[in-house]
């Protein structure tokens, strides 16, 4: 689903995270973002995809557990300009993915940024 924040806002993730095995175990869930298209005038490149939050759990044999994964809203800040540059958090909508690893991101999202 989508979700509106605001720049200071924090936007709480929660995942399943099921262990069918046959033994107890542990699981790391990443949260990785990709920031909506580049605006107009801005003077660098950004990443592709960011992790901005993880989390490992202990999951016992046949059962489930949630992963709470925060994600910071002015963790989604980039800096512009130059040495008399400043922070910006872009509006626009952000793609959350999560998964055990970049590889596997099996799980998305979206939220919008406005201020």
């Amino acid at each position: 689903p989508c979700t509106d924040a605001t720049y200071k806002g924090i936007v709480n993730v929660t995942v399943d995270i099921h262990n069918a095995g046959t033994m107890n175990g542990e699981e790391i869930a990443m949260l990785f973002v990709e920031p909506p298209a580049k605006p107009g005038g801005i003077t660098g490149d950004r990443p592709v995809r960011e992790l901005k939050s993880f989390k490992k759990v202990a999951v016992d044999m046949g059962t489930t557990v949630n992963a709470i994964l925060p994600l910071r809203i002015d963790d989604l800040r980039r800096w512009e300009g130059g040495a008399d540059g400043h922070w910006v958090v872009d509006d626009g909508v952000y793609t959350i993915k999560v998964g055990p690893n970049e590889g596997d991101l099996p799980l998305s999202g979206t939220i919008t940024i406005h201020g």
